[in-house]
């Protein structure tokens, strides 16, 4: 079914469309798309088009961010580690954190419906936290590897102190995104699921997989680094030992309860413009402006009269013997301001 309406200047018209029932209406609105855009001057928006268009948006980040976070990770983590193969740890741990975080997130979806906006999330913080973890436990066992020798002793005693600090920050990092559950809102409740599984998930495949590969390449993980590295490497250790996040790790071990009550009241200061959120849905204003939805939602507020867009629709589930009841609340809502039916 549609209906016709025309802009206030006269120059330009639209059609709006509905489904019935049971229509396959995602299928549909890809076809239309299709053939429309073939037309010269028409463009396909509303919510149908604007979330399919969200959803190609968002694949389409995902692959841009691999492709250029990967090589740049690897050039950090080599100016780091200054070793070719304690460079490529992170990648493989960050790697393998997506897909499995993805997985699971996959796994989580059969049973609550999670927001498209969580997978932009997951490869980001993926990588973010798969690099810090590595970090830690790479770091750590090299340093283990230096005072005892390769085997079972300094990759037990790398996972004692460096994978204690990974799991604590995992589960406080899930902990926080947990927080997230509490809201209504799809993308909010999701992004607080994609959080905690991506957190958890890096710390599993950090603790598992670092170490069985520290077993099997022990002196190796130094290996493809060049002697001027391996020197400029010494010198930063020996450096590290008394630089400034040295002592500022002391300065708060040192005073742990005062830092704590610190920190916190600046994270409540920072926090504090929360306090006024407004939540709003998911139209076709958070496209960029090349995308046909944004256009045609952009067109329709400016150059139309009551042609919203991104309509508030109450549906109230009842029995046929309850028309009464439905028909006067019904009533109701009509005489609200600016209701449209």
């Amino acid at each position: 079914a549609g209906k016709t309406y025309t802009s206030k200047d006269g120059t330009k018209t639209y059609v709006a469309a509905f489904y019935r029932a049971g229509d396959h209406a995602n299928d549909t609105t890809h076809d239309l798309r299709d053939e429309l855009a073939k037309v010269d001057g028409v463009k396909v928006g509303g919510s149908g088009p604007a979330y399919q268009e969200v959803n190609e948006q968002v694949e389409g980040d995902l692959v841009k961010a691999e492709i250029i976070a990967f090589p740049l990770l690897f050039l950090v983590s080599l100016w780091v580690f200054r070793s070719a193969v304690a460079a490529l740890l992170p990648l493989l741990v960050g790697g393998l954190t997506i897909v499995t975080s993805l997985l699971v997130v996959r796994g989580i979806n059969e049973f609550v419906d999670i927001s498209i906006f969580a997978l932009n999330l997951i490869p980001g913080l993926g990588l973010g936290l798969s690099i810090d973890y590595s970090l830690f436990l790479v770091s750590r066992y090299r340093e283990e590897l230096e005072r005892h020798g390769p085997g079972a002793e300094a990759i037990r005693r790398t996972v004692a102190t460096a994978g204690r600090t990974v799991a604590f920050s995992a589960v406080t990092v899930a902990g926080a995104g947990l927080a997230l559950l509490v809201f209504p809102l799809r993308f909010l409740y999701s992004m607080g699921i994609g959080v905690s599984v991506v957190a958890l998930v890096a710390a599993a495949i950090s603790l598992v997989v670092l170490p069985a590969l520290f077993a099997v390449l022990q002196h190796r993980v130094n290996s493809l680094a060049p002697k001027r590295w391996q020197r400029a490497r010494a010198a930063e250790t020996a450096a590290e030992a008394h630089g400034f996040w040295y002592r500022l790790a002391r300065f708060v071990m040192r005073f742990p309860v005062g830092v704590a009550l610190t920190g916190t009241a600046i994270l409540l200061v920072l926090g504090a413009p929360f306090l006024g959120v407004k939540f709003t849905g998911v139209d076709a204003t958070v496209l960029p402006d090349s995308a046909s939805a944004h256009q045609v939602d952009t067109t329709l507020r400016t150059k139309f009269t009551g042609a919203d867009t991104s309509p508030i629709l109450v549906v109230v589930p009842a029995a046929e013997s309850d028309r009464t009841s439905v028909d006067a609340y019904a009533a109701k809502l009509r005489q609200l301001p600016e209701a449209a039916a």
